[in-house]
């Protein structure tokens, strides 16, 4: 059995684990009560403005325009940009092994993919494993803004203007219900649609809203796909900081329940070990006590 000093260091290195796990829980709980009213004002704007696109594609009927396409499977031929949204530290669980390995099975799929890391995690996993990493987006994910939102949209819009990607995907993770969350991979360029969702019925009233279009829907759509791709950027990068917080709450929960239990078991033990101590002080007195009595009376 461990000696009682022993034992009593172990406490104390145990109660300062707690206090710094604690604090750390109480620090992302903050910012994700922070993050999430960011994330639920600025989310359904982005989404209007995705149906808005897709209303202005069917009206203007434009064609051949590299942001859009009614099927959009066949530009998956060739090299893929992929933004991966990871954490800049640790801490936070499986948060960013289950992004990174669900970057990595997307990656496998592709030709020539482009990896556009966000976050130091999953830089240094790219990096080190070999992938072509885009080296631009350095402590982005860390309470992201709408100008760095746009920055990184106009730097993959670059890439993708220049033809070195042909598509562009977002791999993050999303918050759900709760402090729950998912990794999930979104398709943003090219931009799909459906042709025909506006087409009237047999029966029905047309009700294809009429719009004008200036200079000419072509530009009006590209100044459209941009300020879209900012947006959704942005709201990548908030559902990721949400998860992110979130991860980081469940795993200082749980490493403050494993303190609480191992505190339990050390205090059990040190009180054992300092019960046995004190017998066999006792037992020591007492014998030390017969001896001396034994002492007197031979000498008597």
């Amino acid at each position: 059995m461990p000696g009682i000093k022993e034992i009593k260091n172990r406490i104390e290195g145990v109660e300062d684990t707690y206090k710094l796990t604690n604090a750390m829980y109480l620090i992302s709980s903050t910012k994700l009560r922070k993050a999430r009213e960011v994330a639920a004002l600025s989310r359904p704007f982005f989404d209007k403005l995705k149906n808005e696109i897709k209303t202005v594609l069917e009206i203007s009927g434009v064609k051949g325009s590299r942001y859009y396409s009614a099927d959009p499977a066949v530009h998956d031929e060739g090299p893929a940009g992929i933004l991966v949204i990871t954490s800049d530290k640790g801490l936070c669980g499986a948060y960013n092994r289950d992004i990174i390995k669900k970057a990595v099975a997307l990656a496998e799929r592709k030709k020539d993919p482009v990896i556009f890391a966000c976050g130091d995690y999953g830089k240094r996993f790219f990096q080190r494993n070999g992938f072509n990493v885009f080296e631009e987006f350095d402590h982005v994910c860390k309470e992201p803004t709408h100008e760095e939102a746009r920055l990184m949209s106009e730097e993959m819009l670059t890439e993708y203007d220049n033809g070195k990607i042909k598509s562009l995907y977002a791999v993050y993770s999303d918050l759900t219900a709760g402090r729950s969350y998912e990794p999930v991979t979104t398709r943003l360029l090219p931009f799909g649609y459906v042709e025909g969702m506006h087409a009237k019925e047999k029966g029905e009233e047309d009700e294809t809203p009429q719009m004008e279009f200036y200079p000419g829907p072509k530009e009006v759509l590209d100044s459209l796909i941009r300020t879209y791709m900012a947006g959704y950027v942005y709201s990548v990068l908030t559902s990721g900081y949400c998860s992110e917080q979130s991860a980081r709450m469940n795993s200082m929960s749980s490493s403050n329940k494993n303190a609480e239990e191992l505190l339990e078991e050390l205090c059990t033990e040190y009180h054992k070990a300092r019960q046995a101590e004190i017998t066999q002080e006792i037992t020591e007195v007492c014998a030390g006590a017969n001896a001396q009595k034994k002492k007197r009376v031979r000498e008597a």
